[in-house]
């Protein structure tokens, strides 16, 4: 169903908009990669703008106090309400650096947006990882027309993987409880101003004040989605959320799922063109990280609460109607929306014949990482909107998302705190490039200078690569691991940040410094000693050979070797040029590294 902006309630005349979009992803998801596709003049999120004319165009005094009685009449009694159409908001781009968490530049120079209309995301095409989208919140002027959530952000990230893929915890390998520490307890905050609201339907509702900043307002509608509105009309009468019920018709009325089913849980409202096997075996991941993740936050003392609303999942039958839905960067596979509250995915994936066995692992991966993001966002832990660090928010939805191998040798979701692979695997190549190198080769130049200490990097970062979410990870693995008490704490800090709140990456590294001391350096050689007594299963090397046409009528030719896909990704990035023709790749594994390079040296003398 396509949204539509409203006539003025004031002058019953279509107000004049200007919308540009949420356009800089800020949460990774994960979560993932992205750029900006838009000029800088369309980063304010989401602007209204209102003027009557009835008055200049009325010379009557008589119409004049007339009109400006019932005008004021009209204006006091309800607000006004505005959604933005699905185009206006943009996700973000292949050759872009991931935001996982990632808030865009508002106007000042110096600080960053919220979080507010962010699409959380991960990229992972066969061997594509990205990060999460962020966009920013929508502004409204006093006196504008309200303007309301937008339809489902753009997506991100999820690879695809084998239907026989087991997406719950294996029985043997109960989902770990990794994080300890002191309880920590929270006061009851007040109950938030109740607003009378007009839908794009014409029907009012009463809605839930969410978050304020500057003339900025956000409302929390009935049906769990977010809107914004350019004033504020009290009410004493109550919020209703919808029941599950009420979600649900509302879903399958809506054009867009028409040929959806539904599947229906304690949380959640899956709706899917998949086979229903793998729905199932989604909706079975969720409940479960779902119950795990609250078992774990109430044992250590934090007020989590039940979701006021139902948790909404779209699951595509193919990348192609995952894409053909909404116009999406070609790396995105899935992402979590936190303007509509949903999950969106897919099952299966054009690039999962590449490499079957990490695409196998990477689908429940991304399930959970998306997942995590939206619970946290449900249950109080991170205020939707929220500017919280990227690398927190990312790291969080990594720690909690790791893939596994069962006994029976299918993949499935590992647990919480489990160590990852992928990330593994990362952190081992940017360490050390020169294995990755190829004879005849350049060195394979990915991911941050190793020079430059790894915390300060990641706390000021205003947005993050594929790479950095494999950092993102190791630090957060640390501090839930070594540094719980204090890690449990500045999580109960990052949840008292306000929805819409702008802060700068100053901001960030102050809190960061205040909650675990300001020696950086010393922590930067305390991860890395953590991460070097960590095991984990290895996965195969591939041999990556990479051809792309050049504008003189030559072939541009490249080839290294990596466990990583977040490296490898990047690294075909890196060597793509902008000005040449389509590019070509492919992943060939292998058990050894020596088996790899030696493929990938034999391609090279062979062209």
């Amino acid at each position: 169903m396509e949204p539509m902006v409203v006539s003025c309630e004031r002058c019953n005349i279509p107000s004049q908009t200007v919308v540009s979009v949420l356009a800089r992803p800020r949460f990774a998801s994960t979560w993932p990669r992205f750029r900006n596709d838009l000029p800088e003049s369309g980063h304010k999120a989401l602007r209204s703008y209102h003027r009557c004319r009835i008055l200049s165009e009325t010379p009557s005094l008589l119409r004049r106090t007339v009109l400006g009685f019932l005008i004021a009449l009209i204006g006091h009694s309800l607000g006004t309400y505005r959604v933005a159409r699905a185009d206006d908001l943009r996700g973000s781009t292949a050759n872009a650096q991931p935001t996982a968490a990632r808030p865009r530049a508002s106007g000042k120079s110096t600080r960053t947006k919220p979080p507010s209309a962010r699409t959380t995301a991960r990229k992972i095409s066969g061997l594509k990882t990205s990060k999460s989208p962020t966009q920013e919140p929508a502004e409204a002027k006093r006196d504008a027309v309200a303007s309301g959530p937008p339809r489902e952000i753009e997506p991100t990230g999820l690879s695809p993987k084998p239907e026989d893929v087991a997406m719950t915890p294996s029985a043997s390998t109960p989902p770990h409880d990794r994080l300890a520490g002191t309880a920590i307890t929270d006061p009851a905050s007040p109950e938030p101003k109740r607003l009378r609201i007009r839908t794009e339907d014409g029907s009012v509702v009463i809605a839930k004040l969410h978050g304020t900043c500057d003339d900025k307002i956000s409302v929390l509608l009935p049906d769990g989605r977010i809107g914004f509105s350019s004033g504020l009309v009290e009410t004493d009468d109550p919020f209703q959320p919808l029941t599950a019920d009420q979600v649900r018709e509302a879903l399958v009325r809506d054009p867009a799922f028409a040929d959806f089913q539904v599947r229906q849980s304690a949380h959640y409202i899956v709706l899917f063109q998949s086979t229903p096997a793998f729905a199932e075996e989604s909706l079975r991941l969720l409940e479960s990280l779902y119950k795990n993740l609250n078992e774990v936050l109430r044992k250590r003392g934090f007020p989590v609460h039940e979701p006021e609303f139902p948790l909404v999942a779209i699951i595509f039958r193919t990348e192609r109607d995952f894409r053909a839905h909404k116009r999406v960067d070609p790396d995105i596979q899935a992402y979590y929306e936190p303007l509509t509250n949903r999950i969106v995915f897919y099952q299966k994936g054009e690039h999962d014949h590449d490499s079957p066995e990490v695409a196998a692992l990477r689908k429940p991966q991304t399930v959970a990482h998306e997942g995590t993001h939206q619970i946290l966002q449900n249950i109080g832990i991170q205020p939707r909107l929220s500017a919280w660090p990227l690398w927190l928010v990312e790291g969080l939805a990594e720690y909690c998302s790791p893939p596994m191998i069962t006994r029976k040798g299918t993949a499935a979701w590992g647990g919480l705190g489990l160590v990852n692979p992928f990330h593994m695997a990362t952190i081992h190549d940017l360490s050390d490039p020169l294995p990755m190198q190829v004879k005849g080769m350049n060195r394979p130049r990915v991911g941050r200078d190793p020079k430059t200490p790894l915390v300060e990097y990641l706390v000021t970062r205003k947005d993050l690569n594929a790479t950095d979410y494999a950092l993102s990870w190791a630090l957060t693995h640390y501090l839930a691991m070594k540094r719980s008490n204090d890690f449990l704490a500045f999580l109960k800090t990052m949840s008292q940040i306000p929805p819409l709140e702008e802060r700068s990456p100053e901001d960030h590294l102050a809190s960061f410094r205040a909650a675990f001391g300001t020696d950086l350096s010393k922590m930067d050689k305390a991860v890395a000693s953590h991460l070097s007594k960590l095991r984990y299963d290895p996965l195969p090397y591939f041999a990556v050979m990479f051809e792309q046409p050049t504008p003189g009528g030559l072939v541009r030719r490249a080839a290294m070797v990596s466990q990583s896909p977040s490296v490898i990704r990047q690294w075909l990035e890196s060597v793509s040029l902008p000005q040449g023709g389509p590019t070509s790749w492919e992943l060939i594994p292998h058990p050894t590294k020596a088996r790899a390079q030696f493929t990938a040296e034999q391609w090279i003398r062979s062209r």
